[in-house]
């Protein structure tokens, strides 16, 4: 938003984003990966069709414009490549499918009380145009990078968490692989869906 709204030119953010991804990657990014070890054991073989899969949907979905989500993407892969060898741990799907209902949800109404919050404070207190274009400025960088940290310790699962599992990489190179993995996607495909 940052981005489309004039307010920071696509190179400073991707550089702010690579740092932020980088270290909430690093410093969180193993606690998720568990999580989706969790729906089924995979091989590497496994883990390398359902890691395609999931990049070439959200590719296709990329180039279309859609905003997608990855961990829609890789945790229908594996529960796929689980039902062709064994059964999923259908607890486990249930209970991201039930986050994937409820984030949204929790998004909208913690927005809808930090919107009416900030514009309560911001109105009574900033009444210069400069001064109100100079606040946002610096709290959209704020919250860019609040956002990718965010983004590195919840993402990086969805793109190398599946190897953790299979016991062919650790937690912390996984987590930083994944996340140079998330940084050169942000800047060489995201223009298309920020647009």
């Amino acid at each position: 938003t940052g981005i489309t709204s004039g307010l920071i030119k696509f190179r400073i953010a991707i550089v702010m984003l690579a740092v932020f991804v980088i270290r909430g990657a690093a410093l969180e990014g193993p606690k998720c990966m568990a999580s989706l070890g969790e729906l089924g054991d995979l091989g590497i073989n496994q883990a390398f069709i359902c890691t395609l899969a999931a990049a070439l949907t959200i590719t296709f979905l990329t180039i279309k414009k859609v905003p997608a989500s990855t961990s829609q993407s890789i945790v229908g892969s594996i529960v796929g490549a689980t039902l062709i060898a064994s059964q999923p741990n259908w607890l486990q799907f249930l209970k991201m499918v039930i986050c994937w209902v409820f984030t949204p949800i929790g998004g909208a109404i913690i927005s809808y009380i930090l919107y009416r919050s900030f514009e309560f404070a911001i109105s009574s207190r900033i009444k210069s145009t400069r001064k109100l274009q100079r606040f946002l400025k610096v709290t959209m960088v704020f919250a860019g990078c609040y956002g990718s940290y965010a983004l590195g310790a919840n993402n990086v699962a969805n793109t190398t968490g599946i190897y953790v599992n299979t016991g062919m990489i650790g937690p912390l190179h996984a987590s930083l692989i994944g996340a140079v993995a998330i940084v050169l996607g942000a800047a060489t495909y995201s223009h298309k869906v920020m647009d």
